[in-house]
């Protein structure tokens, strides 16, 4: 649903009350508007005899759904500096991406801004963080070798793909942080930490499993951090 359509929606369920009714009428007003827009008075009251609502009622409702798209958010009350022009054609690029209408995508820009300066440059990274994260997790998958039930694989091919294992939990804990520190909701940052932290209690279990297929393996370890204690 496009920020149009919500606002269309959240207005007509405040100030109607034909319950029953309500969910056809909020999907009419909303064909109406966005992909066939009113040319004339005449549309409107044929959409109201179709509901049996007085028209007055109705224009009374679209006119609200018109002031509450330009009659709120954080920007009506912003007094802080002036915004970075560059950030405001940034934003103004990505929200016609939920919009049509330059005025209202510039509105959402402004309302962004108003509580993150740099929003646009926050957004642009975590998407560019996501999507190579995407590609190292579709890299990665593309690797592994396929395991059927008929194969046995013996002690040393199994720790290989054991490491493998290894790898895919520790990129499951680093995106699963990443998306933690990427929300501002508490619950949600908790309930991910907590996920990232069982993906690394997974990776100690491995590590136990595989040091037991591999004698050499805990010997090289504890070589490599002996190595750095002496750096």
């Amino acid at each position: 649903m496009s920020y149009n359509q919500f606002k269309i929606s959240r207005v007509i369920e405040k100030h109607t009350r034909l319950s029953s009714e309500s969910k056809d009428i909020k999907k009419e007003v909303i064909k109406l508007f966005t992909k066939n827009p009113p040319k004339s008075d005449k549309d409107i009251h044929n959409l109201a005899n179709k509901f049996n609502i007085d028209p007055d009622k109705l224009e009374e409702v679209i006119y609200s759904i018109v002031a509450s798209i330009f009659n709120s958010g954080k920007y009506i009350n912003y007094k802080g500096p002036k915004f970075d022009e560059d950030q405001v054609k940034k934003g103004i690029k990505v929200e016609l991406e939920h919009t049509s209408d330059p005025d209202i995508a510039e509105r959402i820009t402004r309302d962004h801004l108003s509580e993150i300066p740099n929003y646009y440059d926050l957004l642009e990274d975590m998407e560019s963080k996501a999507l190579a994260n995407k590609k190292e997790a579709m890299d990665f998958s593309s690797v592994q070798p396929v395991i059927t039930p008929k194969d046995k694989l013996n002690d040393r091919e199994l720790a290989r793909s054991i490491r493998l294992a290894i790898a895919a939990e520790h990129d499951a804990a680093h995106l699963y942080e990443l998306m933690a520190d990427a929300t501002n909701n508490t619950k949600a940052t908790k309930v991910l930490q907590s996920i990232a932290n069982e993906e690394k209690v997974h990776v100690g279990e491995l590590q136990g499993l595989l040091d037991t297929l591999d004698k050499d393996n805990e010997r090289l370890l504890e070589e490599g951090k002996k190595e750095i204690s002496e750096i």
